[in-house]
């Protein structure tokens, strides 16, 4: 585990934004299994982030072995609820992608850690040349059979890639990444003449509405973006915006080489991005997971008054109502 500065203005000036209990991700290591999960914001730029964090050796093993597991069945392929999932967010991507890219046919793509390789397959029935990469060997093995895709098991770091492409995914990925300067402008220098560069991040505004802090603020994620952080990063690499916007719980951009840009990071007010966090979390708290604990609490509690089999069948025969209620309402 390692502290660590703003990763957009290197300033070491913070202030606690949540801390979650230790996930899986972080019981792999035996030394990291009960440090629990700290996010913070800059009190410079407003840029929310993660300290401690693993380190890159921490993640690597993570990445390979680990990451997704909970979506694999018995046999090592991936689930078929996780594989619907990817059809369909693939499928809003890549049109996203191509209202903004127009053309397509017999150029080249790469994809960083393209999972199963599903938005790839998008491109190739386009009529693009594809190529993935995808650290989690399970996966990228799968998406290379399923999809006749070259997917390369390894980490983009450490890829060696050939020629320039037309296009550059990062979907889901620079959240992730120890050094996101460093991956920003290696996928910059991979671009070709008019190349475009796509990024895709959880966007915690639209994020946390929908879904409990614990999915979003996790172990691997480093960092919890917005537009003026997203963009301030990018043109710090001299990667400047197309196109920005917000997809389901995702922020989108589409990005281009810009050599005159300047690196100037616009700050946001730490203060204003401290509540909006945390009245989301809250909200979602209030919403649905109070209503969880609570039946929780009141299982147990019949349990406790009726004894154990009475108790169950109790709760059986409540549970049993509930639903015929919620049909008749429906109806």
């Amino acid at each position: 585990m390692q502290q660590v500065a703003c990763s957009l203005c290197k300033s070491t000036e913070r202030a606690p934004l949540l801390t979650l209990r230790p996930d899986a991700h972080r019981r792999v290591h035996a030394h990291t299994a009960r440090d629990p999960i700290r996010f913070v914001v800059c009190r410079d730029c407003g840029f929310i982030y993660q300290t401690p964090r693993f380190t890159l050796d921490e993640l690597k093993p993570i990445y390979v072995d680990e990451y997704r597991k909970g979506v694999l069945a018995a046999d090592g392929v991936p689930q078929e609820h996780y594989l619907a999932f990817a059809r369909t967010k693939s499928r809003a991507e890549y049109d996203w992608i191509a209202a903004r890219l127009p053309g397509g046919a017999g150029r080249r793509v790469l994809e960083v850690g393209c999972a199963t390789g599903q938005l790839l397959r998008d491109f190739k029935d386009a009529g693009w040349s594809v190529l993935g990469i995808e650290p989690t060997t399970v996966f990228a093995e799968y998406g290379s059979r399923v999809h006749g895709i070259e997917i390369r098991p390894t980490l983009f770091e450490e890829a060696e890639l050939p020629g320039r492409f037309d296009l550059v995914i990062l979907s889901q990925v620079l959240e992730h990444v120890e050094d996101p300067d460093a991956v920003l402008m290696r996928a910059a220098s991979l671009l070709g003449p008019g190349g475009r560069l796509y990024i895709s991040v959880p966007y915690y505004a639209t994020y946390l509405p929908a879904r409990p802090a614990r999915e979003l603020f996790i172990s691997t994620h480093l960092y919890a973006f917005s537009p003026v952080s997203l963009t301030s990063m990018a043109s710090r690499s001299h990667l400047a915006v197309d196109a920005i916007g917000a997809m389901s719980r995702y922020l989108c951009a589409l990005l281009r080489v810009d050599p005159a840009l300047g690196t100037r990071v616009v700050p946001e007010d730490p203060d204003v991005v401290r509540r909006a966090v945390r009245r989301a979390v809250l909200r979602y708290f209030l919403l649905h997971d109070s209503r969880y604990l609570a039946a929780e609490w009141a299982k147990a509690r019949v349990v406790t008054l009726l004894g154990e089999r009475r108790g169950a069948r109790a709760v059986e025969t409540l549970r049993h109502l509930k639903h015929r209620l919620v049909r008749t309402v429906r109806r």
